[in-house]
């Protein structure tokens, strides 16, 4: 026998076992079918769908969130160009995920590409080595 309050508890979205568990309660508890017994069998179903997906949906964006900290840390969103379009794309969808309007980084002054290429384009004297 499935105990129906089990497939709550596991989020189970297996329309056969709820069809299982229900027709095991009813003949267990001789219930009546009617009406109300199945709105609430059906509610019960619906919304265990309804938290799988919620849960599912959180910890994609705690995942999300993990990438987003890595591209939007210094020296890596403000590297270059593409970096940087790269970190706003990234917000873009990040934002639609969690319905809310994007906060876009504004491009740096200068690009820390930019800043490693003119170092790495000055002298180098035998005293600095």
């Amino acid at each position: 026998m499935i105990d129906p309050l089990d497939l709550v508890k596991e989020q189970n979205t297996d329309a056969q076992k709820w069809a299982k568990a229900f027709m095991d309660t009813k003949e267990k508890n001789n219930f009546v079918i009617d009406e109300a017994l199945m709105i609430g069998w059906f509610a019960n179903a619906i919304m265990t769908m309804n938290d799988k997906l919620k849960n599912e949906e959180k910890d994609l964006i705690s995942s999300m969130n993990d990438v987003m900290k890595v591209q939007g840390s210094d020296g890596n969103w403000n590297s270059d160009p593409y970096m940087h379009g790269m970190f706003n794309g990234m917000e873009m969808i990040f934002s639609m995920a969690e319905r809310r309007s994007p906060e876009f980084k504004d491009a740096p002054k200068k690009w820390l590409s930019e800043i490693s290429t003119e170092k790495a384009a000055e002298p180098v004297g035998l005293n600095q080595l």
